[in-house]
């Protein structure tokens, strides 16, 4: 586009080109890159990080919903009809409600039930955005309480174990009892079990109805796994969901990626590596690279050399005899200055043209420079 204006310049001086582009294509490319600006944010967002997680999906989904559905009303046919194609294959695959999309976009402490709210009336019909969003919170809320079972299940494990090594240190004799009961491991087996009644308000219940977490800074370096880390302790049921979750792909980039960095390990001198030790070597590299803040594929933005070639000026100057009469001749000039080629031509008199030479004398056809 920041060439519009080389275009007709270029066929006002090459009469061999014929395909010039008009006004009106022009304002149909202008239209197209502003729809393939959304487009491009969301590849940018899939394919600039190895390893981006799954609660940044739904908002660039729901951006390219909203586009579509704009530029579906366009008064360009061309347009419309474009677009129209494009919205009937984004229904089709995104027209069912996605749960996974939904659950990981909730466990963002920056979006949690926010972002269903805003999102899915702008995705689908309001009667269906009302039934998705209860499908969402319902599955929420049912993976949850698998985890809570879980979690009571390991505890119920554990003290059985700290009941039975009890019963065999006393059986053994005081002295020993006594040395365990001043463990601080004893302490956090009592814990286990007097504290087996469930709080009125589960963690699930507690997350959100906090308020959405506020950034500070750059947005595009939130963590989501590194915030569930750090409330850990706040949220230990929620916070093993979450990350269970947050870390399944939702494109499959960085297992390609992973993949063809097989070739590059495994070799016709290396063909005889055990699986572990490929497995090694890949998530070594790997590693080092993110400890080094290495990414793949990434070079360095280089700015473009420029370099100022003295580009030499020259006139050639052409006579021609005027063949309806012998007392005018035609001059044909042409001049290059700066990289721009100038043609001049004038009819004046032989006298003239001798004096324009810069010759005494000249002949009909001569050329000088």
């Amino acid at each position: 586009m920041k060439f519009r204006r080389v275009f007709p310049c270029l066929k006002e001086r090459d009469l061999s080109y014929y395909y010039c582009p008009k006004e009106e294509d022009w304002d149909k490319d202008e239209k197209i890159c502003s729809i393939l600006k959304v487009f491009s944010g969301a590849s940018n967002l899939i394919m600039g990080s190895d390893y981006s997680t799954s609660n940044l999906f739904l908002k660039q989904v729901c951006t390219i919903k909203i586009m579509l559905d704009s530029k579906s009303q366009d008064g360009d046919e061309f347009i419309q009809t474009m677009i129209w194609k494009m919205k009937e294959k984004f229904d089709k695959y995104w027209g069912e409600c996605n749960l996974l999309m939904g659950v990981v976009a909730i466990l963002d402490p920056r979006l949690k039930m926010r972002v269903i709210q805003w999102a899915f009336p702008k995705m689908y019909p309001e009667p269906e955005a009302r039934a998705n969003i209860d499908v969402v919170r319902d599955a929420l809320y049912e993976v949850y309480r698998e985890y809570v079972d879980t979690s009571k299940a390991l505890t119920a494990a554990r003290v059985s174990a700290s009941i039975g090594d009890g019963v065999q240190v006393v059986g053994e004799g005081s002295g020993a009892a006594v040395e365990t009961a001043d463990d601080w491991d004893d302490f956090s087996q009592f814990l286990d079990v007097v504290e087996t009644v469930e709080p009125t308000k589960s963690e699930l219940d507690c997350y959100l109805g906090e308020g959405c977490h506020k950034c500070v800074g750059d947005l595009t370096t939130f963590d989501a796994l590194t915030w569930w880390k750090a409330n850990s302790t706040k949220f230990p049921i929620l916070s093993t969901m979450a990350r269970d979750i947050l870390a399944i792909p939702i494109t499959m980039v960085a297992s390609e990626s992973a993949f063809s960095a097989d070739s590059r390990v495994i070799d016709t001198y290396r063909s005889s590596l055990t699986p572990n030790t490929v497995e090694m070597l890949l998530c070594g590299c790997d590693w080092s690279k993110t400890l080094n803040g290495v990414k793949k594929g990434c070079k360095e933005e280089q700015q473009p050399l420029e370099i100022n070639i003295p580009i030499p000026q020259w006139k050639i100057v052409v006579f021609v005899e005027d063949r309806s009469t012998a007392d005018y001749w035609w001059i044909f000039e042409t001049v290059m200055v700066n990289s721009t080629l100038d043609v001049k031509m004038e009819r004046c008199t032989q006298e003239d043209c001798c004096k324009k030479g810069e010759i005494g004398s000249i002949k009909p056809g001569e050329m000088v420079v």
